[in-house]
């Protein structure tokens, strides 16, 4: 039911607050839907195509593909600079200053971007000397992070709860990213030309994101860089910007030491089964992003009023990392049997112990919020 903002203020205090209450509810609501099914559609369109990828490729080259990747994923940590969280929270707290903090937070990006191409090169000229596909693959990924400093403007969406025009954005590149890859698997076009999507992706990304944005009568030109700023801003991330590269080195670790120690094909066999594990962590971090705002407000209206609704999203959480985790413990074997073929089945039993880390990571995706809430940013990097 909508209730006029004007005939709210007239009502006594308890009704008010009880409306507006329900009113943020329902926004959150919204905003969590409005995530879940951009997940939900990167969901089927991930699993459809990445298994035609996977039959097409095979195990080896697939490996190849996933080592590239998960290699450029760990530089991520210090292209995003660990700021999202921050910024969602200042933009809450300082609406005021937002073309200051968005204008400041996108030269730091930029700078991180640079930072992390040229560490990339240099890490996998060490790693791979030899293998120039390996080396064009993180040439062309490394440069599709500099289009990550317009993913900011995301921040600013979700301190809005709009989190809908993220949702378009990041669904049209979805779309495009998925469609070229189904396209090169039916010419049969070699495994770099399988880079290409990998790289524009973020661009698609970017031009709507600055679309949505320009559209809400914000403009981009109106952002200023703050030296001040800049400084208040590292000097709160650097604790997770260094906790960011940890949790990416633990997710991502597995898959490098398998292609230093095996080889590419068992790098391939155990990414199917990482790819299907770490596809429903978007279920946190979508619950976890709409909650996030209304999370702060809640903290200034009482301590006890917080810590119940932090209790209630933390229980949300769990239920439905163990829902997802017990049926496929069971099926995991069979479903990739009938999905990627007789060539992955040792990916079955993978699966079945790796989905137990969704419990943590479910529970993790919060306690990443709070820290920021709290301002324990110290402890973020000491998890």
């Amino acid at each position: 039911m909508l209730i006029n903002k004007k005939l709210i203020k007239i009502l006594p205090n308890h009704i008010q607050q009880k409306l507006e209450g329900n009113h943020s509810l329902n926004k959150v609501i919204k905003n969590t839907i409005w995530l879940f099914g951009e997940r939900g559609l990167q969901l089927l369109l991930a699993l459809f195509v990445g298994v035609l990828l996977a039959r097409y490729l095979g195990p080896e080259q697939f490996g190849i593909y996933n080592f590239t990747i998960a290699f450029i994923s760990i530089f991520s940590s210090f292209t995003q600079l660990g700021l999202n969280g921050i910024l969602t929270r200042d933009l809450v707290q300082k609406p005021e200053i937002k073309d200051n903090i968005l204008g400041t937070a996108f030269v730091l990006r930029l700078f991180g971007a640079l930072s992390s191409f040229i560490v990339a090169l240099i890490t996998i000229k060490l790693f791979r000397s030899n293998d120039l596909t390996v080396q064009l693959f993180v040439i062309l990924l490394s440069i599709s992070h500099f289009l990550d400093a317009f993913q900011i403007i995301d921040c600013w969406f979700q301190s809005n709860v709009l989190s809908k025009y993220v949702v378009i954005a990041n669904s049209s590149a979805l779309l495009f990213f998925y469609g070229l890859n189904f396209i090169l698997v039916l010419i049969k076009a070699p495994l770099i030309t399988f880079a290409i999507p990998l790289a524009i992706k973020p661009l698609i990304s970017s031009i709507f994101l600055v679309i949505a944005y320009q559209y809400l009568k914000n403009k981009i030109l109106n952002w200023k860089f703050s030296f001040v700023l800049a400084k208040t801003l590292l000097s709160q991330s650097w604790p997770l910007i260094i906790s960011s590269f940890g949790s990416v080195i633990y997710l991502k670790i597995d898959q490098l030491m398998l292609a230093q120690m095996t080889t590419d094909a068992s790098v391939g066999i155990y990414s199917v089964a990482v790819r299907l594990s770490e596809v429903w962590y978007f279920i946190p971090m979508a619950i976890a992003t709409s909650f996030f705002p209304s999370l702060l407000k809640t903290r200034e209206q009482g301590i006890e009023i917080y810590h119940s609704k932090l209790q209630k999203v933390y229980d949300l959480l769990v239920y439905a990392a163990l829902i997802l985790a017990i049926p496929i413990t069971f099926l995991a074997t069979p479903v990739i049997k009938i999905l990627y073929g007789n060539a992955y089945e040792e990916s079955g039993l993978i699966l079945s112990i790796h989905i137990w880390a969704s419990v943590f990571i479910f529970m993790r995706a919060l306690l990443s919020k709070w820290l920021i809430a709290e301002n324990m940013f110290i402890f973020s990097l000491v998890t």
